[in-house]
């Protein structure tokens, strides 16, 4: 019995030497063999082995009934890898830098597309509104008695040809009255094309002003307005030369609309 265990316990002294549990008994085996190794057993502290009588002994085994978890143990628990891919759907290699700058374009280009469209809406609705107001204003002024009303001064004969009662009132010798009718004929002529535009409370040197951007006709207006002035505002006399310096450029004039029209 006694070789037995001996034969045993040799084994483990060989496997225990091998892992270097006890390098002294390892040598001791190798020098003294069996008797060697059961001395080395016995100056060793195994709780395992009774070095008196040579034999094993029993290990008793404490039970515990401490769930699992609350063990003392080396495990610690660790978190899943979440997906790489946020809930926002971008990567998580972007930076949130790079995520901000992106909303802000986003959000520029949205901003920046609106405002294009209510700048669109305004300009619609202006324009809109412009032509419904020149359409309006060409049903008013439809007729010259209509623009003759819209003079900065009053005419005798608002229903009369304007042109033709200058002529008739020039033939008659009647100077002063002759310049006010011709006078008159320029500025509904001129308002007919657009090139000003008669309205209540509008002096004659606004009209100059408008029609500044058809420079022969401006000299032409201009020229008679002057005439125009001395008699109906500075009840000047008018003489023949002075009125047919003013009416002898009626042709031009009318040459002049025509260019403008064309």
């Amino acid at each position: 019995m006694q070789n037995r265990i001996t034969h045993y316990l040799l084994t483990l002294v060989i496997l225990a030497s091998c892992f270097g549990l006890d390098g002294g008994l390892g040598v001791a085996l190798a020098q003294d063999g069996v008797e060697g190794a059961g001395e080395a057993l016995g100056s060793s502290n195994f709780p395992w082995y009774d070095g008196e009588s040579d034999s094993l002994d029993r290990i008793d085994v404490k039970t515990t009934n401490e769930p699992y978890s609350n063990r003392k143990t080396k495990w610690v628990a660790t978190k899943s890898t979440p997906n790489p891919t946020t809930r926002t759907g971008r990567t998580a290699g972007v930076s949130p830098w790079a995520a901000a700058l992106f909303q802000v374009v986003v959000y520029g280009g949205l901003v920046i597309l609106a405002t294009a469209l209510l700048a669109l809406l305004v300009w619609a609705v202006m324009r809109t509104g412009k032509t419904s107001w020149e359409t309006e204003y060409e049903e008013i002024y439809e007729t010259d008695e209509a623009r003759v009303e819209s003079l900065p001064f009053q005419v005798r004969k608002p229903h009369v040809n304007l042109l033709e009662e200058a002529k008739r009132l020039y033939q008659a010798g009647k100077y002063g009255e002759a310049i006010v009718y011709y006078y008159s004929y320029l500025l509904v002529e001129l308002d007919k094309s657009h090139i000003i535009r008669l309205t209540k409370g509008k002096t004659n040197r606004q009209y100059l002003w408008e029609s500044e951007n058809r420079p022969e006709l401006s000299k032409i207006l201009e020229s008679t307005m002057i005439r125009f002035e001395d008699v109906f505002f500075g009840d000047h006399e008018l003489h023949r030369e002075q009125f047919e310096s003013c009416w002898e450029r009626r042709n031009e004039f009318q040459q002049q609309l025509e260019r403008a029209n064309a």
